[in-house]
Formats: structure tokens, C-alpha cells, sequence
């Protein structure tokens, strides 16, 4: 049997989250990473994310979600939907699609400023539902081959 590495501190809410933080700390964010780096949550996302309803204002990822399928990130936005406040922003940072760094091992999800229009503007639950539970603010393709995109959480 395998236990799974969780640590959970006493957080005092609202927060704002670095998810798959690995060892980049950034102040005034919360890390939450499967891998123990030193940040305070150790938590595998695919089990949820272990925090109450509405308690975080901000969530940032730099080169996480591209590590998942869509269906595997349907379960983290529905988590990241849960947790956020409304209004709550989703910054993230992806490889674009079009630069050859997108299709490094391990990534499963390939990006660009259309695929975040088409997943969030059309999310569609677990339940198979179409929604509004999320809002494309903005979405920027940077000469490095790099996406950077925010997301709002409505509720």
C-alpha cells in the first residue's frame, strides 16, 4: 500500500496559491506541490485540493498544468473552482503550443491562446455540463515560447 505524502499547515484565510510550486517560492503565495521542496502544502492535486471552499483570492502556476490531460485538469479546475473565491484570478505559464519546449516529456496538454478560449470558455464539469465557471481575461504568446494566460473563477 502507498501512502501519500501529505502535509497540511494551519493557514489563516484568505490565501493566495503557488500550485506545483517545485522550489520556486514566491512571497505572500502558499506552495502546494506533490514533491516535498520546503513549501507548506505536500498534497497530490489529483486527490483534491485539501483546503475549504472560497478561502483562496489567487492562484499561479508556472509549468504545471502541461504535466496533465484535459481530463485531469477538468478535476483540478473543478477543485480550483471550489476553492476560489469569486473573481478569484488563474495566472498560469505553459510552453506554447507551436515551440518544440510543448513537447518535452512529461507533457500531456498542449497549449496556445485558442485551446485556453475553446477549455475555459467552453469548461464543461464533470458532470458533462457546459458552464461559466471560469472567464479568458487575457492570454499573451511571448517570443520565448512561453503562453501566459489569466482565468477568473465566477460563482
Amino acid at each position: 500500500m502507498i501512502i501519500p505524502r501529505r502535509t497540511l499547515p494551519k493557514l489563516n484565510f484568505p490565501i493566495k496559491i503557488n500550485l506545483g510550486c517545485g522550489l520556486k517560492v514566491i512571497e505572500g503565495y502558499v506552495g502546494l506541490d506533490v514533491n516535498r521542496y520546503g513549501q507548506e502544502i505536500v498534497w497530490d492535486i489529483m486527490q483534491g485540493i485539501p483546503l475549504p471552499d472560497n478561502c483562496v483570492t489567487e492562484f499561479i502556476n508556472y509549468h504545471f498544468i502541461e504535466h496533465f490531460t484535459f481530463p485531469e485538469l477538468a478535476l483540478i479546475f473543478e477543485e480550483i473552482w471550489r476553492t476560489g473565491i469569486n473573481g478569484c484570478k488563474i495566472h498560469s505559464h505553459v510552453p506554447l503550443r507551436s515551440s518544440e519546449r510543448a513537447y518535452r516529456p512529461p507533457h500531456k496538454s498542449f497549449w496556445d491562446g485558442l485551446v485556453v478560449r475553446g477549455y475555459f470558455d467552453g469548461f464543461v464539469d464533470n458532470k458533462h455540463n457546459q458552464t461559466n465557471q471560469f472567464t479568458v481575461l487575457s492570454t499573451k504568446e511571448k517570443p520565448n515560447g512561453m503562453l501566459s494566460f489569466i482565468v477568473q473563477v465566477n460563482k
